[in-house]
């Protein structure tokens, strides 16, 4: 099956987060180095995609994978399959879907955007101080960019997401092929 990589910047419902996404909707998803200079070791941009043969419906995956920390209910980025990236070796981590791409990704690769719509709606009624029109302002403008770049708009709440994305990716493909081949 064809998956998508994804890229979580944050669980937090802050403008903080809302300003990262948007320097990366300017910039790209620059490795670790070129974001801040912390050493050779770390010069690659972390990478989640779906793990055949994990368990993500056991209710404690939350410590071996990194879908659970920086992807549900998250603030993440989608990423074409076509970045070339490696899955990291359980010598660097404990993540059994965490993959790593030792280059920029560009705006070209990235196809979407997932935003958690549920919980930003819990903390308007909540925390007015948090979702202020600051905060409303800045999240249209990342809904606008991604639109007019033609990127996907995906609730990071919904369970499932990225099982159905990659379903979804890997129905195109084949259609593709199926097309191709007339």
């Amino acid at each position: 099956m064809d998956r998508y990589y994804y890229h979580g910047i944050s669980d937090y419902i802050d403008e903080r987060t809302l300003d990262i996404m948007l320097k990366i909707m300017n910039e790209g998803i620059l490795t670790r180095n070129n974001v801040r200079d912390t050493g050779k070791e770390y010069n690659h941009v972390c990478l989640y995609k779906n793990e055949d043969g994990f368990d993500y419906s056991d209710p404690d995956f939350f410590f071996d994978s990194a879908r659970k920390g920086w992807i549900d209910n998250c603030f993440f980025f989608i990423v074409s399959p076509e970045v070339e990236a490696q899955k990291a070796g359980f010598d660097q981590t404990n993540l059994v879907d965490e993959w790593r791409c030792y280059d920029n990704i560009y705006i070209d690769k990235i196809v979407g955007i997932a935003l958690p719509f549920d919980v930003i709606d819990e903390y308007r009624k909540k925390f007015p101080d948090v979702i202020n029109p600051s905060f409303d302002e800045k999240l249209k403008k990342i809904i606008d960019i991604a639109t007019r770049r033609g990127w996907k708009i995906e609730n990071s709440n919904e369970d499932g997401l990225c099982d159905r994305l990659d379903s979804e990716l890997s129905r195109q493909k084949e259609e593709t092929k199926g097309d191709s081949s007339k």
